[in-house]
């Protein structure tokens, strides 16, 4: 082999070996350059809020209990056997509901008997007017002093209490929620004689108050 034969066959060999290595430098997707891939920088989102001056609130810690304002022991104003109950621990209940009654029959008859003493009292303080000169039914006409008198010989005031009292306990045997709130603390069943005991308790837990203690030198902070 002559030596310009081996210069045309190194030549070419040569050729051949960059058009190989063009190749395989090469990248198809652009991402490859020198055998890294690229780094593309991402972009990171930071929210902001506007500064106010305002109060910093600060926790303290303690241990307390919540009381109820509003909380009452329900009581049948006398004692009798309870008849009907409305109620269940833990039902609400509006102001005036019904929450028990008491068996009220002799309550009844002592408020009719008292009714009954009271139109007679009536009757009997206008006959007084009437042997004192005045006509009946005028009292308006008649003085102080003589309406009293009237009053107190006819026995009138006296049959006034008695229906009160009466009307008051014959009331008493229908226990009725004063406020709005939760039943609780029902010990007393159907039929059972209700005593000094209360009924139920009744608590307003819309609203509560809350006890708890805290340091002196946490004072400042409240």
């Amino acid at each position: 082999m002559t030596m310009t034969m081996k210069k045309i066959l190194y030549g070419a060999l040569a050729a051949f070996l960059l058009s190989v290595s063009g190749c395989a430098s090469g990248n198809d997707d652009g991402q490859v350059r020198t055998g890294k891939l690229e780094y593309e920088p991402e972009n990171n989102l930071v929210e902001v809020i506007r500064l106010e001056r305002g109060d910093f609130t600060r926790q303290l810690i303690a241990n307390g209990h919540l009381s109820a304002r509003k909380k009452i022991s329900m009581h049948f104003g006398t004692q009798a056997v309870v008849s009907e109950i409305a109620v269940r621990n833990g039902q609400s209940v509006k102001a005036g509901e019904v929450i028990a009654s008491q068996d009220a029959e002799d309550k009844v008859l002592a408020l009719e008997s008292a009714r009954i003493s009271l139109d007679k009292a009536e009757l009997d303080y206008l006959d007084v007017l009437a042997g004192q000169g005045y006509q009946a039914g005028d009292t308006v006409s008649v003085p102080a002093n003589v309406r009293t008198m009237a009053r107190v010989r006819s026995g009138y005031d006296a049959a006034l209490v008695s229906f009160a009292r009466a009307e008051h306990d014959w009331e008493g045997t229908v226990l009725r929620a004063p406020f709005d709130g939760k039943i609780a603390d029902v010990k007393i069943h159907r039929y059972d004689m209700s005593g000094s005991d209360p009924f139920c308790t009744l608590i307003d837990d819309s609203v509560f108050d809350v006890d708890f203690s805290v340091m002196e030198s946490e004072y400042p902070f409240i």
